[in-house]
């Protein structure tokens, strides 16, 4: 886990690390919240053209099928785990912040656009996880039921809050007392 790691940078990473792992082990991969990224200060500046995220999602989905893969050829499980929702309102702000917000909500339409981009990356995770027959450890839908997610989102409207992380905690140790993983 790296701070502003894409699911790009992380699969470099998990090809120099994984020889240091031994058969058998569990390794959790979760990735989608800085792939959905975007640039947000071009956004604020020309709100007219168009902005890709940092990876997309196709691209994202076929690194994270790659990642499972490659984890699996080394004889290692992997269990994925999807996106804790996001606060769009909340985020919006704080990628407006010192920029030009009217930009910003110019080029998205309306601010919940945040929140339903960022779900097609945990809805790939979801797929992946089908279609590779892969362990899932679904945090989003924790999150989500919920009655009200956003105490459990931090101010910025992106990562957990201190309840939030409790939360991600929980469901691990859930899961993982639930399942017995390999080794």
């Amino acid at each position: 886990s790296k701070l502003g790691c894409t699911s790009e940078r992380g699969f470099e990473i998990i090809k120099k690390d994984l020889p240091t792992l031994d058969k058998g082990s569990v390794a959790l991969i979760e990735y989608g919240g800085n792939d959905s990224d975007f640039d947000w200060q071009a956004i604020s500046e020309t709100p007219d053209e168009e902005h890709l995220p940092k990876v997309s999602v196709d691209k994202f989905e076929r690194t994270l099928n790659e990642m499972v893969e490659l984890v699996r050829s080394r004889e290692i499980e992997p269990v994925l785990m999807t996106l804790p929702p996001v606060d769009p309102y909340r985020y919006f702000d704080f990628v407006s912040n010192e920029r030009d917000g009217e930009n910003i909500l110019k080029w998205l339409g309306r601010k919940e656009v945040i929140y339903s981009f960022q779900e097609q990356y945990s809805l790939a995770v979801l797929r992946t996880a089908l279609k590779q027959e892969t362990k899932l450890i679904d945090v989003r839908a924790e999150f989500l039921k919920k009655r009200n997610f956003f105490p459990y989102i931090s101010d910025d409207g992106i990562h957990p809050s201190s309840e939030g992380h409790r939360l991600i905690a929980n469901t691990l140790e859930g899961f993982f007392s639930e399942n017995i993983i390999a080794g």
